[in-house]
């Protein structure tokens, strides 16, 4: 029986498994991913391929099996491993669905940068004649009802799509665990999207509660923190650099709107690894 040893790692409590795409042979990447995260207890499964120019190409499977284009925390975590065994020479680059990325480690915190933000029901791929409300603020904000509660959904890409919902208060945050199944299978998003509710305390600073499609409710959402800061800023909510306090911990985002540029900031770590079995 042949075994392979992958290494787990997490970013603010979202846990991912880094396997050598080379080492899967021709086995099909979502069925892995389902066995491999359900015996894990991982959030989601990056493969990873280092070509001859030393860019790393990334396929990313959430822990359903399904594709993801990209996960911020994840992308961290492979920073932190590539460097550890010694991948690049000239700096961090990689690429993922989402595009091209770059990276670096500094006092033990991994930057990455993140695909410039885009607005509306376009950018996050959703059928404008079934969208859940009215839309308003060039169509990248719908307002809607929901038991009574108007909520206001940023729509906003950051590479993978979101919807982005500003709360007066902490408690409400909670609530994400019945709003996020709602609106990842509703009509309106058909490749499903990624649900954020966040609450802004501070210019510099918001708590942030997601459900993540393919997932479910998870400790921390990269991707999902960048966005926010990005509708936020664009409402005038909040500044454009700020920590993002989530269940596992703190992310710090900047958003230059001039250059368009995004990073994120924050912990990678590493976790026990897992023995699979190949055969």
């Amino acid at each position: 029986m042949t075994q392979l040893t992958v290494p787990r790692m997490h970013g603010l409590g979202n846990s991912v498994l880094l396997v050598d795409r080379s080492t899967l042979a021709d086995a099909e990447p979502g069925a892995v991913a389902r066995r491999w995260c359900g015996r894990a207890e991982a959030d989601a499964m990056l493969l990873h391929a280092l070509d001859a120019a030393g860019e790393c190409h990334v396929d990313i499977r959430n822990a359903d099996g399904s594709s993801a284009e990209l996960c911020g925390n994840g992308l961290r975590c492979l920073i932190r491993l590539g460097v550890d065994e010694g991948w690049w020479t000239d700096g961090v680059r990689m690429r993922t669905p989402a595009g091209r990325h770059e990276g670096s480690i500094d006092s033990g915190q991994v930057r990455v940068s993140m695909p410039a933000p885009a607005f509306g029901p376009k950018a996050v791929g959703a059928r404008t004649d079934h969208l859940p409300g009215e839309s308003t603020g060039e169509g990248a904000c719908i307002v809607m009802e929901l038991d009574g509660i108007v909520l206001d959904l940023h729509l906003v890409s950051t590479g993978n799509p979101h919807v982005v919902i500003p709360c007066r208060d902490a408690e409400a945050l909670d609530a994400v665990d019945a709003i996020g199944p709602v609106l990842e299978q509703h009509p309106a998003f058909p490749d499903g999207i990624n649900v954020h509710l966040v609450q802004p305390v501070a210019a510099d600073r918001m708590l942030l509660r997601s459900w993540e499609r393919g997932v479910g409710p998870t400790q921390a959402c990269a991707s999902g923190a960048t966005a926010a800061v990005a509708a936020l800023a664009r409402a005038g909510l909040a500044g454009h650099d700020s920590a993002v306090e989530m269940r596992g911990g703190v992310l710090h985002v900047a958003w230059d709107p001039e250059t368009e540029e995004m990073w994120n900031r924050g912990p990678a770590d590493y976790l026990d690894p897992v023995v699979f079995d190949l055969d």
